[in-house]
């Protein structure tokens, strides 16, 4: 008999959620490219705007229902892009208490990058009250999501101690992981901590290799470092001034002045096709027009010109 009502029982629940699931519109279950809209009709998502698409249905629709509803959703997958998209346009209109509320929204669905906009917020502190530990804790959470700008966040603050100790440990842990998922910031940072030796000995291959991934990306200061490295020389990289001013140019052609003052120096203390004092001066009297002071004190030390 016990037997018999287990069964029944069984059978009971089977029926149930078989109801339960064939009652769900189709998008629950597949979580594609439609979206349930608060009137229970399926509309499909316009993926390219998924911004202009939020703020058409908040037009449409009391925002707070409608999202409620779309909590349904596995995983947060399509209602997290919806606070954040809404959120971004609140924070542009500068409404941050309900940006702040619909980014955290989303942050507590684990969008990480609404959990990294949060950091920022809190950790420029310019429409809210700064709150260092809020920054650090919602950074931690997107960096931990592999978001590459908030691990770089988190390394610059536990390198320099902004609203906590100094932690040198994690911000190379930080910054190492930044640099590995990309981001030229960090690759340029990491370099130049292994290039001064300051918290670290002092590696100059490490550098190199950091600082010229960097540069690669277009990153001005790397480039300019990297110049600078090569036309100097240092511990096993011989003076290679072809490669210093091929860098130098790169970096000079995004408006780094300090870079066209560098080739002019090159040309003055240069060797063979890369010495020669005149081009050398013509290149420290253009820096000099254009403003950098580095440039106006070499030309009145060696030549006595003052620009």
């Amino acid at each position: 008999m016990n037997i018999k009502r287990a069964f029944i029982c069984l059978l009971f629940l089977a029926v149930a959620f078989i109801q339960f699931t064939t009652a769900l519109p189709q998008d629950y279950k597949n979580n594609q490219n439609t979206q349930v809209s608060a009137d229970g009709k399926t509309e499909k998502i316009p993926q390219k705007d998924e911004v202009s698409y939020y703020l058409e249905v908040e037009k449409k629709s009391k925002i707070s229902g409608y999202l409620s509803y779309l909590d349904l959703y596995p995983n947060g997958k399509y209602v997290a892009s919806a606070y954040h998209g809404i959120a971004k346009q609140k924070l542009a209109d500068n409404k941050v208490d309900e940006a702040i509320k619909l980014f955290s929204r989303a942050a507590n669905l684990n969008h990480k990058k609404s959990q990294f906009q949060l950091g920022m917020i809190y950790f420029e502190g310019k429409q809210i009250n700064q709150n260092y530990n809020k920054s650090i804790y919602w950074f931690n959470k997107a960096a931990t999501n592999n978001l590459s700008a908030a691990q770089f966040m988190l390394g610059m603050i536990y390198l320099n101690g902004i609203g906590t100790e100094k932690d040198k440990p994690k911000a190379l842990k930080w910054l190492l992981m930044a640099s590995k998922n990309g981001r030229a910031e960090a690759q340029h940072v990491l370099g130049s901590i292994y290039y001064l030796g300051e918290i670290v000995s002092k590696d100059i291959n490490h550098a190199l290799t950091w600082l010229e991934k960097a540069a690669n990306q277009g990153y001005s200061k790397s480039q300019y470092l990297l110049g600078l490295i090569y036309s100097s020389g240092e511990e096993s990289v011989e003076i290679d001034y072809k490669k210093a001013i091929e860098w130098l140019l790169k970096s000079e052609k995004q408006g780094n002045i300090q870079a066209l003052t560098l080739i002019g120096k090159i040309y003055i203390i240069g060797e063979g096709e890369y010495r020669n004092p005149s081009k050398g001066q013509e290149i420290l009297e253009r820096a000099a027009k254009l403003g950098d002071e580095e440039a106006k004190k070499t030309l009145i030390m060696i030549y006595g010109i003052d620009e």
